[in-house]
């Protein structure tokens, strides 16, 4: 069989399975698109997994080199190459998916090697060292997921004190800032703006279209006993949890918390 694309083998949540250069496949199919855009747009709309379907590798490039220093590399599961040079409904995408096919008929019919007994691997000091590689992997595997995810459940354990949505002291309080702090805080990173020197506190429009921050009236009576209607920002319990997660990040890398909210720019 001619081999259309090259094959790897790369370990995959501690498994050795044979994978595919994305790049390779994006050059055989043909695609009209750059790679990165075809890649990322295919990953978002089929729901593949890193470290599940594919595993990245970064790759020095050279200071002379033109886009940056440092490249990703995509090794994809022979499934997911299959799912994808299928998508493509080309001549080339399905010479590339009869040819995973074929490839994966030729290593199931290969004899499997023995697993070696307990006995064995304490015997054998290569097993016995890819038996803790293995574990190894493992554990710092599910370290990372547990690191990823502490801002989020820190968000959640702060959206938890809030009630529906918020105005700005109540906000502050329950992310534990002074709340003319967090209001100023606010306002930097472009989430609320003053209307005129001394006008309320008014919400950018794309925060509004995030569902982050709203607009509430609430009826106040005047000394003289007439009633007054005021419009007031509040912070959705989707935005807490933005901002919880923002300031734990901080407090865990010691870098700006608008790195996790976004641009100051309040377009984006």
């Amino acid at each position: 069989m001619r081999a259309l694309i090259p094959l790897q083998q790369r370990s995959l949540a501690g498994e050795a399975v044979q994978t595919v250069n994305a790049r390779d496949l994006h050059v055989f199919l043909r695609i009209g698109r750059d790679f990165s855009t075809w890649l990322r747009a295919r990953i978002e709309q089929y729901g593949f997994v890193e470290n599940g379907d594919f595993v990245c590798s970064s790759i020095q490039r050279s200071k002379q080199g033109r886009g940056g220093h440092n490249r990703l590399d995509y090794h994809l599961t022979i499934d997911m190459a299959k799912e994808l040079a299928m998508v493509e409904r080309s001549d080339r995408g399905k010479e590339a998916r009869q040819y995973f096919l074929e490839c994966e008929r030729r290593a199931q019919a290969l004899p499997s090697p023995l697993e070696p007994t307990i006995g064995e691997v304490l015997r054998n000091p290569e097993h016995l060292r890819d038996l803790l590689l293995g574990q190894t992997e493992r554990v710092l595997q599910l370290e990372a997921t547990v690191a990823e995810h502490r801002p989020q459940v820190a968000a959640m354990e702060r959206m938890a004190s809030a009630d529906g949505d918020t105005n700005l002291s109540k906000t502050a309080k329950v992310l534990g800032m002074q709340p003319m702090t967090f209001i100023r805080w606010l306002a930097d990173k472009g989430w609320i703006y003053r209307r005129g020197d001394s006008g309320a506190w008014t919400a950018y429009q794309p925060r509004l279209d995030q569902g982050v921050l709203v607009h509430r009236v609430r009826v106040i009576e005047r000394t003289d006993g007439t009633p007054r209607m005021l419009d007031q920002v509040m912070v959705t319990p989707k935005g807490i949890s933005k901002l919880a997660a923002a300031l734990e990040q901080e407090r865990g890398t010691q870098s700006d918390p608008c790195s996790i909210t976004g641009p100051t720019n309040p377009r984006n």
